[in-house]
């Protein structure tokens, strides 16, 4: 049989057959790959499998067909790879990834145990992948799919129902729109808009943050986002909530103003019975319970909250519905003989997530049970069992009986008895050399000191003498220096007296959790440590580059402002960070957000100093100077609470900008194009732009580098002028005096933005020119920090000639060279007989550096009948048409005097421009308009008249 088996092997079991893929050109195959030649296409027969014995790939040009098909396994995975060919893919199963350059991919009703990975469209319907979908070059369109492994496009993303976790990735500005989908872990970035309609992204304990590159984000039709949204923060977008609910921030602004509120709402993640047992049966046992909202039950369920308790044998409940505050409430369970009672909740609002849990003495215990005896030993937390390092509070030991006529709770011993007292460090988990805990004393002096021992050693007791009063109660004065979670333990040996027997009574371990009084900013340096923070504002040195990483050290104290050593060493280490306080400088920034405030690393312990850490990797974003705060991590030691102290840091800045970035240079002439384009010097608006920003070190603009007048004005903001200069053969320097109708422009959240409308170059105290090779530069005056433009944009130096180089150059090109003429308007002598109109001739003259030449490249200058006057009698009229000097002269018959009917002589004067009048050195100082005579007739003018200028 086995020499009539071919490459197609069938089989038929549970009612697949597995069949090989079938290739319309032909295979070509090895133990790892199956190559459909050519431009092939392979197709799976509909009911089959296909699971190798091995791994594999098939690589088919042309694409696949895969209807009702299952490849591969969880243990064998068949990938495929296809160049352009489409992927038609149904009602089918595959384990592994696909891939392609170009193809577009039509995925419904299947589940791809893999990623997909394609520069074409795709479309998914009803499906679901557990791998990254990816489209480098087009959209992604998903319908009520499962997208576990995220999803990036560049073109495009559209969501609608189903499910997404991952991140969500646009690698260009495109939209990104999801409806009807639920996003539980992940984040959306790199989109241009962002619409949410109907969806639900993230949750309390999960959040899913969504940012933008250029526009707003919608939240529409009740959607409910957990995560922050910032929406083109350094575009200045809008977090647009028309409808849905938003817990986290809204950046930089919403609309409507507040919309989005930074505290979720919190859910119950479990219920908490605490006690203390054994008790005794002639009082009832203090319950506190919990509304936890997570596993560690560090935070609790602040919303309406109610339990119903219950007891077993005999058991009852001062309160079986107590009232709950900030998620806690208290009752005490009584049983009068002795034995144990189960506890449990019949009914708790809200349902919570996770089943109740029970602690005895702060460990956990499974029984969820307390145990009553009629003679006792216990520890009383009078003052709580949540303290602070370094201050003293109140506990007493009571030694106690039940009367066995009264039921009362009656004294079992009195006086001064010894008693063996001793604590283990429980979490962390071994005590701090000299962090003792002192009994009856004064903050820590006097009384007795005991030395703890690690949670796994045994118990080391010390005998300390205590007065009990006639109740059966012995004060304990406590104090202990350090931090973390301890127990105190005791025993009293009693001795037989009458029908009472010898006894040991130990009492049940009490807890107490004793929490840091201080975290501390102590010092704010560079990263390098080498430059401490000047905590400048608006004067003196400036301490960073915007963005830049600087090192923060936090100091862990008690209340005696000593270092607490056992901080950062508990089992699960409680850790610290940082938060953002205010902008002190300028203090109405816009760039004023915990947001911008990078944390990259973490709060490690300094060498040496047990109770101190520091941070090397913060970044605050923005320019200015802010203030800082320690802080705990979860804002709560071990459950305990927040220390009580977190004073604000010192000023910590002033942080400036890397440089500043030049966009949008252009400059041009006024008349012409190309080689031949020129300006007159003196003619205004000569167009010159430009764009600077303040960026940091990630080249993100700095909205708080503002020029104002009121609290938002940062001082010393760089002062930006123009330079210029005229480059070639005949290098002139420094032509930047020669600028007029400069705008005043100022920095506007960090942007600089020049646009000129009238400048001009305007004429030298005599004539000069041509600029032919003018470049016009801009440069940075004067900065506080001496921040200037990039490097790479430092290419002139307008008072030295030839190219610059490196240090040397000190300014920035704008746009082209241009050229400048210092150019005048003449007229010439009309002439006609006395009965006919005479022409008159207007011409454009340029100085070519020794002389005035006619100036044929101008075809702007103005032709203007109406500028032309003639004196005399009788009077002349001027007629013609207005249009443009042609080659530097009006053309024919546009400037025409009308014949005087007899011979004589006139007067003729242009009203020229500003920018063309000349100096023509007549009884008028300064210059002055074109003039020249109309002659008609045979009239000869003053016999004695020589020469007659024309001008």
């Amino acid at each position: 049989m086995s020499a009539c088996l071919l490459s197609l092997l069938l089989i038929f079991s549970a009612g697949v057959w597995a069949v090989d893929p079938q290739c319309d050109t032909s295979w070509t195959k090895t133990a790892t790959t199956w190559t459909c030649t050519g431009n092939g296409r392979v197709k799976f027969d509909k009911g089959t499998s296909f699971v190798p014995a091995s791994n594999l790939t098939l690589i088919a040009n042309n694409g696949f067909e895969v209807r009702e098909v299952t490849v591969g396994s969880a243990s064998v995975r068949v990938n495929f790879q296809s160049d352009y060919g489409a992927y038609d893919i149904r009602d089918s199963r595959v384990f592994g990834d696909l891939s392609a350059s170009s193809a577009v991919f039509d995925v419904r009703t299947s589940t791809i145990n893999g990623t997909i990975n394609t520069g074409g469209n795709i479309a998914l319907d009803t499906s679901t992948v557990t791998g990254l979908v990816t489209s480098s070059s087009n959209t992604i369109t998903a319908t009520n799919t499962n997208l576990q492994g995220g999803l990036t496009s560049r073109s495009g993303i559209t969501l609608s129902g189903g499910t997404v976790n991952g991140a969500i990735t646009m690698t260009a500005l495109n939209i990104v729109r999801l409806t009807g989908v639920t996003m539980p872990t992940g984040s959306i970035s790199g989109a241009s808009h962002v619409y949410l309609d109907n969806s639900d992204l993230g949750s309390a304990s999960s959040k899913v943050n969504v940012t933008t590159g250029s526009n707003d984000i919608y939240v529409q039709n009740g959607s409910v986002i957990y995560g922050d949204l910032s929406a083109a923060v350094n575009s200045n977008g809008t977090v647009q909530v028309q409808s849905g609910s938003v817990y986290g921030q809204c950046l930089p602004k919403s609309n409507p103003v507040n919309a989005c509120n930074a505290t979720p709402p919190a859910t119950v993640h479990h219920y908490e019975l605490s006690y203390a047992s054994p008790g005794v049966t002639c009082e009832a046992e203090p319950v506190t319970i919990k509304a936890c909202t997570n596993a560690a039950c560090t935070t609790l369920y602040s919303g309406t909250t109610s339990v119903t308790l219950a007891a077993s044998n005999s058991g009852s409940w001062s309160n079986s519905s107590p009232t709950f505050s900030a998620g806690s409430a208290s009752s005490a369970l009584r049983k009068t003989s002795t034995g144990s009672s189960v506890i449990s909740l019949t009914a708790a609002s809200p349902t919570a997530s996770n089943a109740l849990e029970c602690k005895n003495s702060g460990v956990i215990d499974s029984s969820c049970s307390i145990s009553f005896a009629d003679t006792g030993l216990k520890i009383v937390a009078t003052d709580g069992a949540n303290q602070i390092a370094g201050q003293g509070f109140n506990a007493e030991l009571r030694a106690i009986r039940t009367n066995t006529n009264t039921g009362a709770c009656e004294a079992r011993v009195q006086g001064s008895r010894p008693v063996n007292l001793a604590y283990r460090c429980v979490d962390p988990t071994s005590c701090v050399s000299l962090q003792r805990l002192n009994i009856n004393g004064t903050n820590g002096a006097g009384g007795t000191n005991l030395d703890g021992t690690a949670a796994a050693s045994s118990l080391v007791y010390k005998s300390v003498t205590l007065t009990f009063d006639a109740s059966g109660s012995a004060p304990l004065g406590l104090y202990y220096p350090d931090v973390g979670r301890i127990e105190l333990n005791a025993n009293l040996s009693l001795a037989a007296s009458g029908t009472e027997p010898a006894i040991t009574l130990t009492a049940p371990v009490s807890a107490f959790v004793i929490r840091p009084y201080e975290i501390r900013v102590s010092a704010v340096t560079q990263a390098t440590g080498t430059a401490a923070n000047p905590a400048t504002t608006n004067a003196g040195q400036g301490f960073l580059v915007a963005g830049s990483p600087f090192k923060v050290r936090l100091d862990v104290l008690n209340k005696a402002g000593n270092f607490t050593p056992n901080f950062n060493k508990e089992i699960t280490a409680e850790t610290l960070s940082v938060e953002f306080v205010s902008l002190v400088y300028p203090s109405g920034g816009a760039g004023n957000s915990s947001s911008l405030l990078v944390n990259g690393g973490n709060f490690t312990a300094v060498s040496g100093t047990p109770g101190q850490f520091e941070n090397l990797q913060l970044r605050w974003q923005e320019a200015g100077s802010i203030k800082l705060r320690g802080k705990l991590s979860d804002n709560s030691y071990l459950g305990s609470g927040d220390v009580s102290a977190k004073p604000d840091s010192a000023i910590i800045g002033r942080f400036y900008p890397r440089h500043f970035v030049l966009s949008n240079p252009s400059s041009g002439n006024l008349c012409g194009s190309g080689s031949a384009a020129f300006s007159y010097m003196s003619q205004p608006g000569v167009p010159l732009n430009f764009t600077l920003e303040a960026v940091n070190l990630d080249n993100s603009r700095l909205l708080n580098y503002h020029s104002s007048s009121d609290s938002a004005n940062y001082v010393g903001a760089a002062g930006i002028g123009l330079v210029a200069e005229n480059n070639g053969s005949s290098h002139t320097a420094s032509l930047e005096g020669r600028l007029k109708g400069q705008p005043s422009p100022t920095w506007q959240q960090g942007r600089y933005q020049f646009s000129a409308s009238i400048l001009q170059l305007e004429r030298g105290s005599s004539t000069d020119g041509p600029f032919l090779n003018f470049q016009p530069g801009v440069k940075v005056l004067a900065e506080r920090d001496s921040r200037n433009l990039q490097s790479t944009d430092l290419t002139m130096n307008a008072a030295t000639s030839g190219t610059c180089a490196g240090t040397a150059c000190d300014a920035a090109k704008l746009g082209n060279e241009l050229k400048f003429y210092y150019g005048r308007h003449r007229l010439e002598n009309a002439y006609a007989n006395a009965f006919q109109a005479a022409s008159v001739v207007l011409k454009a003259e340029v100085w070519n550096g020794s002389q005035f030449v006619l100036h044929s490249a101008d075809s702007c200058s103005d032709v203007l009948p109406a500028a032309l006057t003639a004196t005399g009698s009788p009077a002349l009229t001027v007629t013609g048409s207005n249009t443009k000097l042609a080659s530097g002269v009006n053309p024919i018959n546009t400037l025409l005097l009308s014949a005087p009917g007899q011979n004589g002589s006139w007067g003729l004067q242009y009203q020229a421009p500003v920018w063309l009048k000349y100096d023509w050195k007549t009884s008028t100082a300064g210059d002055e308009d074109p003039s020249a005579t109309a002659l008609f007739g045979r009239y000869r003018g003053n016999d004695r008249l020589i020469y007659q200028r024309e001008q």
